[in-house]
């Protein structure tokens, strides 16, 4: 199977131009990254669900699923998962979604 793309002249200056804008953007890219990486290996219950979020694919679970389910947009999740707040009800509504359960451990 073939899966060679021809591209217009103008569709391959788009693609170099979307490249380059990345490329340059990269070190900002990967400082949240980065930042998401750490905020989801926080030992806490934001930790946890941060790290629900980012599995949600094993489960088949799609983000843009995730978000109509949960009844919230990216504006409000991603600058949790890089270490922002989140408002209870969207925490509700989002473990909710991923069929979390809050159980209470105790600590020695």
């Amino acid at each position: 199977m073939d899966r060679t793309i021809t591209l217009t002249p103008e569709e391959a200056a788009a693609w170099e131009e979307q490249v380059a804008e990345i490329e340059g953007n990269w070190p900002a890219i990967k400082e949240h990254l980065d930042e998401a990486d750490r905020a989801a290996a926080e030992p806490s219950v934001s930790g946890q669900l941060r790290r629900a979020i980012r599995s949600a694919h094993h489960q088949r679970i799609t983000l843009p699923r995730l978000l109509a389910d949960a009844r919230t947009d990216w504006e409000t999740v991603g600058p949790f998962l890089a270490g922002g707040t989140l408002p209870s009800d969207v925490f509700d509504r989002l473990a909710s979604a991923l069929k979390l359960e809050l159980v209470a451990t105790a600590r020695g």
